[in-house]
């Protein structure tokens, strides 16, 4: 077999760089998420079950990957099972904007005046409460479809034998990877950006984490500075004198 050229090589080291760069951005992103939704109950219970479904994928995906080479091997229940959950994502992403939109413009209605819809107050707020939950959810199943529609072209690509070589399947599987990292990031940012309590409470566990670490290093400097200070101090009257015995001697020349 021949080695791979020294492009190829490079390629692929910068892939799998970034690969790493962003995986070590998803985790430190879902420690903020779970520092942020772990003691809170604002989050909306299918919103939990895509994270935890999330967290389940991640597990699977990992283990996966430590496992033999044979584990990759593209099989008929891989591509059919890749091909129905990129079609139910899909699916699921059009049922969501669906609930959006119409919930819209049924809230809408229900504040215009000439309206012919008076609800209670109860339900308008259920109706705000679906507003605010579908624009939350809909990124995140945005996001779950590309990551199926991805891996589903991997799987087209392995199974038309479009990448036969080892250094292609490589890359492929190192390309396939670093979408879907990036789109796990992404599902992991709109959690907490599309809501603004949550997008508050993050704010506040940031800025809580840097007033630590800057308390911290004010703490060394303060030490420092103490020091010094009382250095000064006892030095003062050490130098006091050796200043005007200076000025005693210039002055008696």
């Amino acid at each position: 077999m021949a080695s791979p050229s020294g492009t190829v090589v490079l390629l692929a080291y910068t892939l799998f760089s970034f690969e790493f760069i962003t995986e070590i951005v998803v985790l430190v992103i879902a420690c903020l998420n779970l520092a942020v939704i772990g003691p809170t109950k604002l989050l909306h219970p299918n919103l939990k079950c895509i994270l935890i479904t999330q967290s389940i994928t991640f597990i699977i995906a990992f283990v996966n990957m430590a496992t033999k080479e044979q584990s990759w091997t593209v099989t008929s229940f891989n591509l059919i099972t890749s091909i129905l959950s990129t079609i139910l994502s899909f699916v699921e992403f059009l049922m969501i904007i669906i609930i959006w939109r119409y919930n819209r413009r049924k809230y809408n209605s229900q504040i215009e005046e000439a309206s012919p819809n008076n609800y209670h107050i109860g339900q308008r707020y259920v109706v705000s409460h679906n507003v605010k939950t579908a624009k939350q959810l809909s990124p995140a199943f945005l996001c779950f479809f590309l990551s199926n529609l991805c891996m589903n072209i991997l799987y087209m690509a392995l199974t038309l034998d479009l990448a036969t070589g080892p250094y292609e399947m490589t890359f492929a599987y190192g390309l396939t990877n670093w979408t879907t990292a990036i789109l796990s990031a992404a599902i992991e940012l709109t959690v907490i950006t599309h809501h603004p309590l949550l997008k508050k409470r993050a704010i506040d566990v940031l800025k809580r984490v840097f007033r630590i670490c800057y308390f911290k290093h004010n703490q060394i400097d303060d030490a420092s500075q103490s020091a010094e200070l009382a250095n000064n101090c006892r030095d003062g009257p050490y130098q006091a004198t050796e200043h005007f015995k200076m000025l005693n001697q210039l002055w008696n020349k």
